[in-house]
């Protein structure tokens, strides 16, 4: 159940306080990695004010630290599962987190590690989800921002060095056009042309089958593609199937350097 709750910056450290005395008292050390709005709000100041729950993955300690949040909860009537591990499946292999101010490595009681603004953008875009509850869009551009990026695929770029390619589904290429397409129109990620190719989408319907993305913008990278495919990362043949099941190919014949007649399959109808 979602915490309806809404955790603010003061909260959340005083819960991690607790936690951190209650290991202490216990001579215990526990560790955990912060993730998420958690993240957002304890990282960057005036950005994000509140978050309905923690994202962790506990290091260490994880049995106290599951009785532990439940026992903080109960003091503060928040819900149980406001500091939880839903965030584990987006983990990646090759993490990069720092200390979280004030919490480093100590012998006894909690320490906090915090993911790195670079790992917090990648993680964003796996898990982005583009409804209106989301903070999931405005976090994006603030980590932009935190990371200088200004390109599309500079973006997807960085979420490749955390996460193989199989793991990065096609929604990931889309969100992140569609929030690009906000500041410049003309701001299309190359792997979108290798998108539309490996799903076969009819070029003239690209509004209907990916909304958000400047349609336009987006045909006209497939046209300057067709020229050299292999550059955008589709095989020559693979672009040539894909404009004969949608008719964008057309048969132009011109003198050659040698006096023969050049055939070449020309895709602007469309």
């Amino acid at each position: 159940m979602k915490n309806t709750v809404s955790l603010s910056k003061e909260h959340i450290l005083a819960g991690l306080d607790r936690l951190d005395k209650l290991a202490t008292n216990a001579g215990k050390k526990v560790e955990i990695s912060l993730y998420g709005g958690a993240a957002m709000v304890l990282s960057f100041d005036g950005v994000r004010t509140s978050t309905y729950d923690v994202d962790a993955v506990i290091r260490s300690g994880r049995d106290f630290v599951r009785q532990a949040a439940k026992t903080i909860a109960q003091e503060n009537v928040w819900d149980e599962n406001w500091l939880n591990d839903a965030v584990k499946g987006f983990v990646s292999e090759t993490e990069a987190l720092r200390p979280l101010y004030g919490w480093a490595d100590k012998e006894v009681g909690l320490v906090v590690q915090v993911a790195a603004p670079e790992y917090l953008l990648a993680m964003k875009c796996i898990a982005m989800r583009l409804d209106s509850d989301s903070h999931d869009i405005e976090d994006i551009k603030t980590l932009l921002k935190e990371c200088g990026l200004e390109k599309a695929d500079d973006v997807l770029d960085l979420v490749e060095r955390f996460y193989p390619k199989t793991r990065i589904p096609p929604k990931v290429s889309l969100g992140v056009a569609s929030i690009f397409e906000d500041e410049n129109p003309d701001a299309i990620p190359d792997t979108l042309v290798q998108h539309v190719i490996a799903s076969d989408l009819n070029p003239r319907e690209l509004g209907n089958s990916m909304p958000g993305v400047n349609a336009d913008a987006l045909r006209e990278k497939l046209r300057k593609a067709a020229s050299n495919p292999e550059a955008w990362g589709v095989e020559q043949e693979a672009f040539e199937t894909w404009g004969k099941n949608h008719g964008v190919g057309r048969t132009r014949i011109s003198p050659g350097l040698d006096g023969n007649p050049k055939t070449e399959i020309v895709y602007d109808d469309f």
